[in-house]
């Protein structure tokens, strides 16, 4: 565990690096201009394009990009996100529990939050 629990952001937003908002497709949470309110991956990767992300290759870590990991049960429905940190490593947010660190983007894959499904990265803030 990497935080104490805290139900004001989720996995996705945390990916994102943003502690502050809960993001959902549903219309009373904060969603990304200019993405589909749905829950297809299709709709997620354009929720994290609005936020500077682009698919890419793989999970290795890359100097000066920031990735994540998309995560999609059996019907393709988005399930998850989960961010790489510290040369290789990831983090993920336990719906409205903890954030945990993990050694691989598969770590977390099953029956509850699916299997990775794609990566992305952008560029890391250079401040």
């Amino acid at each position: 565990m990497t935080s104490p629990i805290d139900s004001s952001y989720n996995c996705i937003a945390h990916a994102a690096q943003d502690s502050e908002r809960w993001w959902c497709d549903a219309e009373d949470s904060y969603w990304p201009e200019g993405a589909e309110r749905e829950g297809s991956l299709a709709a997620l990767k354009q929720c994290y394009e609005a936020e500077g992300f682009a698919v890419c290759d793989n999970s290795e870590p890359e100097p000066g990009y920031t990735k994540i990991a998309l995560y999609v049960d059996a019907h393709g429905r988005w399930t998850h996100a989960a961010r790489q940190v510290d040369g290789g490593k990831w983090t993920s947010k336990l719906g409205q529990y903890v954030d945990i660190r993990h050694l691989t983007p598969e770590c977390v894959g099953g029956p509850e939050y699916g299997e990775v499904a794609c990566f992305m990265r952008r560029p890391e803030d250079p401040t």
